[in-house]
């Protein structure tokens, strides 16, 4: 019943267990299909195509899926931290 990311970021950043939940399932979909898409390029790319699709395609894939997740730690962040000031 323990969530990975929140073991991992739970210092970092505090969410309600629905945030942590939700958070988990969206990062482990999104690697699933990550997976399945560089299994499509393994198959169909040449190795060079490949290797630059993972050094210049993914990172930024990841990246920007890091981003759209923003909404959703905002929206389940615990009232203390969202209300403590900034220093």
């Amino acid at each position: 019943g323990r969530q990975p990311l929140r073991v991992v970021f739970g210092p970092m950043m505090s969410l309600q267990e629905q945030g942590w939940t939700l958070l988990t399932w969206r990062w482990a979909i999104f690697f699933v299909f990550l997976a399945g898409l560089n299994e499509i390029a393994w198959r169909v790319l040449t190795t060079d195509q490949w290797v630059t699709l993972k050094t210049f395609g993914f990172i930024p894939i990841v990246m920007l899926f890091a981003l759209t997740q923003a909404p959703l730690m905002t929206r389940y962040k615990l009232a203390e931290e969202a209300e403590s000031p900034r220093s």
